[in-house]
């Protein structure tokens, strides 16, 4: 990412840049400001929302008020895209998809009877749904020496 920044302010001098990452690229200085700092020795600010004000993790810090927005309910889990398909790998503890009998290594075939193979296609899924309701998850699982098995289970959101 330094390096796409530094070679954009080469190709426009005089231009400036806001660059929007996560906290972890940006506190302290580390990770982006830095590297980009050593290529072109522009200054740099760093804004934080929301963190632990240190001394030195940002020239500042603000703390935006909460929004009352919806949050899609979650499965819990953690997936990988192999080969076309959407893998599940593994369950955070107390994982609605784990109650239900998802196990690692199933993939995701249909989500409420729609298609499904990647991490959007769930995505959509989830944010049609309220906390409470029901997810129709289609899976083939396999089995060994006897292919897959395609199985559907309820997951209480």
């Amino acid at each position: 990412m330094a390096e796409s920044i530094d070679d954009y302010l080469k190709k426009e001098p005089g231009r400036r840049m806001v660059v929007i990452a996560g906290g972890g690229h940006l506190v302290y200085g580390n990770g982006i400001p830095k590297r980009a700092f050593r290529r072109n020795s522009l200054p740099y600010t760093i804004i934080l929302n929301d963190g632990d004000a240190e001394p030195g993790i940002a020239d500042y810090v603000i703390y935006p008020p909460a929004l009352d927005g919806m949050t899609a309910p979650k499965l819990m889990a953690t997936f990988k895209e192999v080969g076309g398909r959407l893998l599940f790998n593994d369950f955070v503890k107390d994982s609605p998809a784990q109650a239900a009998g998802l196990k690692a290594g199933d993939a995701i075939l249909f989500l409420d009877g729609q298609p499904a193979g990647t991490l959007q296609d769930l995505k959509l899924a989830l944010y049609t749904k309220a906390k409470g309701e029901v997810l129709l998850v289609t899976v083939a699982r396999k089995r060994f020496l006897l292919g897959e098995k395609v199985l559907t289970v309820e997951v209480k959101l």
